[in-house]
């Protein structure tokens, strides 16, 4: 692959030349029929949130892994409260990639807020 250099102008928000032709797809999914209606189930059923469905899924995942337990969340920003809350919050500066939003760093901060107060 090579790499063109290329000049700072206007963006094509605002009327520039687009670096690219087609879209750059963030990422893509692999669905089929048993996936779908196993939403519609979940979906027509009283437990949407919490439940069986969600014990299942975190018992098949673990089994998957092959570790003793594991614990599904809502998010990625919850997943790293997690973290930060079964780490005891020990690593006092978070490393964070680039692409990392604002809020996947707040759990540390609120790990070290709690730490204060307890």
């Amino acid at each position: 692959m090579s790499v063109t250099p290329t000049r700072l102008g206007t963006l094509a928000i605002h009327g520039g030349t687009p670096v690219r032709e087609t879209l750059l797809p963030y990422g893509r999914q692999s669905l089929d029929e048993g996936d779908i209606e196993s939403v519609v189930e979940v979906l027509r059923s009283d437990w949407l949130t919490t439940g069986p469905k969600v014990v299942e899924f975190e018992e098949r995942f673990a089994a998957w892994v092959r570790a003793k337990y594991a614990i599904s969340f809502s998010s990625g920003t919850a997943a790293l409260h997690g973290a930060a809350f079964a780490s005891g919050g020990a690593n006092p500066q978070p490393t964070a990639i680039q692409r990392t939003r604002a809020a996947a760093l707040r759990p540390h901060r609120c790990i070290i807020d709690a730490s204060r107060v307890a």
